[in-house]
């Protein structure tokens, strides 16, 4: 898992004494990264001018990039009230909705403002983002190119744009975006470490399958570090005809393996890349490595990327592996059986008309929906009969998290005081006791979760998460993924 990003200045109401500002200043601050006064900029103008719906985007997004979530609200809902006929409206509280997810919510609002007003450049943006998290990678890819075609001057609709553009187009024009926008230092780092990577290389495939596999078995090994415990599963893979064994961790984007097994197996070095988690402390020291060959029982992958951790990771294990790169076959973790099977995807469906985003079916036996964030799979999960929130399936982590935030919604936010360990350090944890999940058919057992602030993820993704599903609830199940079509089917063992 990665991601950090934490503001903790609130952000209030301008004072009487606030200064005359004017919507070109605003946005000057706005691109220099400065959110908070950026804010109380177009706070100034929305209270001399109600129906200034420019001032009104302008506050919301700054309290968006400032992570000041409940503001944005506030002001979201007030320029609707304000505004209902505004098309730009809608789709600021379309943003808000997709940060705090909810995704049938925002889909609605963007839907609504590109009908309000077809030249939206927002609705447009919007719409290509639930395209992305629905696996829905071509109309992505033509919402952003509408949304740059009406409004060249946005940078969000500049960085989504860019980065779907072929090479070296796209390193072009995100030069251009890291020169212009600018963030607080963890995501300046994170921009321009991406601008790296893409640079490095240079328009290349990556992971490139090299044929198709009909069927394919390879065997799970539990990881047991003491008597009765299973922290996870690992699988034997070989880098440049060198075998390791590395953690299945679905959290996990490509290959991570250590600095002696890279130079072991000759990874070329591209670019620094840091990677986060969990915890909440510093973002730990990697880099991105060239591998010319991946083998995973009978399937075979050319040209491919893995990180590099200066992290130690448990004994008997040389890294972890992600499974994002399988979205040319349908993956299937059947931990009852101890298997990780591989198989052909199916045949494409004709796309049913009506709304992007499923509602939430308790008890359908038709597989859940999952939103691609990259290589995490998020799935909408209904937590003790009363609250709904996103969680990432995390076969990486030993035990299933609850947020914070969610354990106090749901009221068990005060329990007993634990540590808990992740990539970017240690956090604090308390205890929530006797938690009901259900995001399959069948809601799973009372069991007690470990909290976690996941305020940096949640930030970095631009969506709430309020947990992960880890090792500890999926061991008795068989899980299939469909990353093309964004689906996930769960079976309960009997």
């Amino acid at each position: 898992m990665f991601f950090l990003l934490v503001l903790g200045l609130a952000l209030g109401a301008a004072s009487a004494q606030t200064p005359a500002a004017s919507l070109p200043a605003a946005r000057s601050l706005f691109k220099q990264g400065k959110f908070q006064e950026a804010a109380v900029a177009y706070k100034a103008i929305v209270e001399k001018d109600k129906t200034s719906s420019s001032a009104y985007a302008g506050l919301v997004q700054s309290y968006l990039k400032a992570d000041e979530v409940e503001l944005a609200d506030q002001s979201s809902a007030e320029a609707l009230a304000a505004l209902p006929q505004s098309a730009l409206a809608h789709a600021l509280r379309g943003d808000v909705y997709f940060r705090k997810g909810l995704f049938s919510e925002a889909e609605s609002e963007y839907r609504s403002a590109s009908k309000l007003d077809s030249r939206c450049a927002r609705a447009w943006l919007g719409i290509g983002m639930i395209y992305t998290i629905v696996s829905k990678t071509g109309p992505a890819k033509d919402a952003f190119a509408k949304a740059r075609e009406l409004d060249a001057e946005d940078g969000d609709i500049l960085y989504e744009w860019a980065i779907r553009l072929p090479y070296p187009e796209n390193v072009r024009n995100l030069e251009a975006y890291v020169a212009e926008f600018h963030f607080a230092p963890e995501e300046e780092r994170r921009k321009r470490e991406y601008l790296d990577f893409v640079r490095a290389i240079a328009g290349h495939d990556i992971w490139i399958q090299s044929k198709d596999i009909p069927h394919s078995e390879l065997k799970l090994e539990p990881i047991i570090p003491g008597p009765g415990k299973t922290l996870g599963w690992s699988v034997a893979i070989n880098l440049n005809g060198t075998p390791a064994k590395l953690w299945l961790d679905t959290g996990a984007s490509w290959l991570t393996i250590s600095r002696k097994l890279a130079n072991k197996i000759g990874a070329r070095k591209l670019s620094e890349q840091a990677q986060e988690g969990t915890g909440e402390g510093k973002a730990t020291k990697s880099y991105l490595a060239w591998v010319d060959k991946v083998t995973i029982g009978d399937i075979e992958f050319h040209d491919c990327i893995v990180h590099v951790s200066e992290q130690r990771f448990l004994e008997g294990t040389d890294g972890l592996t992600g499974t994002s790169f399988f979205s040319r076959n349908l993956v299937t973790f059947d931990f009852p059986r101890q298997r990780l099977i591989v198989a052909p995807l199916p045949a494409p469906t004709d796309g049913a008309s009506g709304p992007e985003v499923h509602s939430f079916p308790p008890g359908s036996n038709s597989p859940t929906q999952m939103f691609s964030f990259g290589h995490l799979p998020v799935v909408n999960t209904r937590i003790d009969h009363k609250a709904m929130g996103l969680f990432v399936l995390d076969t990486g982590s030993n035990s299933s998290i609850l947020s914070q935030r969610m354990a106090a919604e749901i009221g068990k936010a005060h329990g007993l005081k634990k540590e808990l360990a992740g990539m970017s350090g240690v956090g604090s944890s308390t205890l929530a006791e006797r938690v009901v999940l259900q995001f399959s058919p069948t809601e799973q057992p009372a069991q007690d979760l470990f909290t976690s602030s996941l305020s940096s993820i949640s930030a970095n993704l631009g969506t709430e998460i309020s947990g992960m599903i880890g090792i500890t609830t999926l061991n008795r199940m068989k899980i299939t993924i469909n990353y093309r079509d964004g689906w996930i089917e769960f079976n309960e063992s009997k």
